[in-house]
């Protein structure tokens, strides 16, 4: 019996030593810099065109300079009309030599120096048969209007024809 309660009390200090934390288990890392936060951001229209013959990744603040712009991609219209004292547009365009390309604006997030536009440019995988036809994959989109450098960070996906 002396042996038994011996044991059960080597258990429960066991326990009670392992559930205590450290000092260094108290300690919470805070990042250097702040989590850069999402903006919000509405898709304004997306298509597939003749246009440009380069890569496009700009941000229009007035109604001139999108006019302007717009020139360059006649048959684009937009759902809305943007209140560019609050808003701005995003335009991404990247001309391909076939078709099946699409783009897609996934994030919009400010750090606090810059803004930074996240975005998928999907391709037809190897397996797909596609027209040999110059196409401008194109997607513009509006967000709060942000006064800080814009960055764009581009991912290519592969979407695969094979069904």
């Amino acid at each position: 019996m002396r042996v038994c309660i011996r044991w059960w009390l080597i258990g429960w200090m066991a326990l009670l030593m392992g559930c205590q934390r450290s000092a260094e288990q108290e300690v919470h890392q805070v990042p250097d810099t702040p989590l850069p936060m999402p903006v919000y951001f509405q898709p304004m229209a997306s298509a597939v065109i003749a246009g440009t013959a380069d890569t496009l990744e700009i941000v229009v603040y007035d109604r001139e300079t999108w006019k302007q712009w717009q020139a360059s991609f006649p048959r684009l219209r937009l759902s809305s009309e943007p209140d560019f004292h609050q808003a701005m547009l995003i335009l991404i365009a990247i001309p391909r030599l076939q078709a099946g390309h699409r783009i897609t604006v996934e994030t919009v997030e400010e750090t606090t120096d810059s803004l930074q536009v996240t975005y998928t440019l999907t391709e037809p995988a190897s397996d797909c048969m596609v027209a040999d036809v110059p196409t401008v994959a194109l997607q513009v989109v509006m967000a709060r209007r942000v006064e800080k450098p814009v960055r764009f960070k581009r991912h290519v996906d592969y979407e695969s024809c094979d069904v």
